[in-house]
């Protein structure tokens, strides 16, 4: 008994350092336009599809609780969806182009947000905190070129690092956001980096970079930097651990492996190969094939017709389907 007490004590306390934490870290940030003021209650989901808007989009994050959709409609407005009601909880406009988004927690979104043109380009880092109903600026990066734009965001809720990739199809950089709140650039690679990811309760870095088209996986931690598979990317962190794609020549996945606390070990041998993009692995591990109108699960081999009209998408571990008509929340 006296366990379970401590680990709910421990565990509240963290929650709590890590909202005190981005509010500290906000603080030097300017405030944004006056949002939509928030009410809602969460709750859980029976797993149908549920349709977001009639519009088409890019930009998908479900929260941590799967009971908060956010997406970005063809105005550039970002919305706040909960899912168990249908109903809009949060909407915030005339902040720029949205190129990313991604949840802390249930709270708020990390937003990716590009302004001007040529060489005027800025990226801008920003939070919107939906229980305090501010945005933040964390960081303005540039002048950038042109063409770049914010390839990914990723951050861990027990530690508070944030890893932020920028670049285009030619040139990356990334960025770290430490406990302290200082912005720093991050000098891991002489070569490409496509992807990164973050396990969820350590300071450790997976990434992927390219040397002459050769995708090489590594991790990252304060031991330094460890190669995990040539001709590999990654496809989700589920808590500590890892999943990633082996690749053919061609670059499709041919198996699936696990990698935590510096071993690796293979799950599956898919029967045929699969572009990256058209992975998804679930919360609960399991392996699905995205086709452009249904799914397949590589476990089982049971397959499930997308019904809705589009061409099926994977975002932010989101499977949806968006078309002028409307775009449709599919697995959540």
């Amino acid at each position: 008994m006296k366990k379970i007490i401590w680990f709910l004590l421990i565990v509240t306390g963290i929650q709590v350092g890590v909202f005190s934490y981005y509010n500290h870290l906000l603080v030097r940030g300017a405030n944004g336009p006056a949002a939509a003021a928030v009410s809602y209650q969460t709750g859980g989901s029976n797993g149908d599809p549920v349709k977001l808007f009639d519009g088409q989009t890019e930009q998908v994050a479900l929260s941590d609780s799967k009971n908060l959709a956010a997406y970005v409609d063809e105005q550039n407005t970002l919305h706040v969806k909960d899912v168990t009601n249908n109903k809009e909880v949060y909407a915030l406009s005339n902040e720029g182009k949205i190129d990313y988004i991604t949840w802390i927690q249930d709270n708020g979104l990390l937003l990716g947000i590009s302004k001007g043109r040529g060489s005027n380009k800025k990226l801008i880092v920003k939070t919107a905190m939906l229980s305090t109903n501010n945005v933040r600026t964390i960081r303005t990066i540039g002048p950038v070129s042109s063409t770049s734009t914010f390839k990914k965001m990723t951050f861990s809720p027990f530690t508070n690092d944030i890893y932020i990739l920028v670049g285009n199809k030619k040139i990356s950089k990334l960025y770290h956001v430490g406990t302290s709140g200082d912005f720093t650039m991050v000098d891991i690679s002489s070569y490409y980096i496509d992807d990164v990811l973050m396990a969820s309760t350590k300071n450790e870095l997976f990434f992927e970079d390219v040397k002459q088209s050769i995708p090489y996986l590594h991790s990252r931690n304060e031991k330094g930097t460890h190669r995990i598979e040539k001709n590999a990317v990654p496809l989700r962190a589920i808590n500590d651990t890892l999943y990633y794609g082996k690749l053919d020549a061609a670059g499709n996945v041919t198996s699936v492996y696990t990698y935590e606390q510096g071993t690796s070990n293979k799950i599956i041998d898919l029967n045929q190969p699969v572009k990256p993009d058209r992975l998804l692995v679930k919360e609960d591990g399991t392996l699905l094939r995205v086709g452009d109108a249904n799914y397949v699960d590589l476990k089982t081999n049971k397959e499930t017709t997308i019904a809705e009209e589009g061409q099926a998408s994977i975002k932010n571990n989101v499977l949806f389907k968006s078309s002028p008509s409307g775009t449709t929340l599919i697995n959540l």
